[in-house]
Formats: structure tokens, C-alpha cells, sequence
């Protein structure tokens, strides 16, 4: 049941690079306007780089924490 957990947390913890990715792919096969693809491809920046932003702070607690 361990393994199922940390699937679970996994899931959660790279749920805004999951989403990113697979919005910028549907934006790729879409047939939508070039104005409105654009849109959809910042959105899909954004929660990549929402992910990436909150990777980062993360790792900078768990750093701090263990320091002190």
C-alpha cells in the first residue's frame, strides 16, 4: 500500500506540470484560431511555470528546515 501512496503524492505534488503539458498538447492538435491557441499555450505556461515556481520554494523550506 506504500507505493499506492506515494503514486497518490506524486500525482498531487506535479499536478500543475501534468495539466501544462497535456494543455499544451490538446492546443497543438487543436483547430482553434491562431489567437485563441495562444491564449491556451500561455495557460499552459503559466501552470508549468506555477510548478516550477513552487518547486522551487519547496525545496528552498525543506533546505532551510534541515539546516536548522
Amino acid at each position: 500500500m506504500k507505493s499506492f501512496r506515494t503514486l497518490l503524492i506524486a500525482a498531487i505534488l506535479h499536478v500543475f506540470l501534468v495539466w501544462g503539458i497535456a494543455l499544451a498538447c490538446l492546443t497543438y492538435f487543436s483547430s482553434k484560431p491562431a489567437e485563441v491557441r495562444t491564449g491556451w499555450y500561455f495557460a499552459a505556461a503559466c501552470l508549468i511555470l506555477m510548478h516550477a515556481v513552487l518547486r522551487v520554494k519547496r525545496t528552498r523550506l525543506q533546505t532551510r528546515l534541515a539546516s536548522s
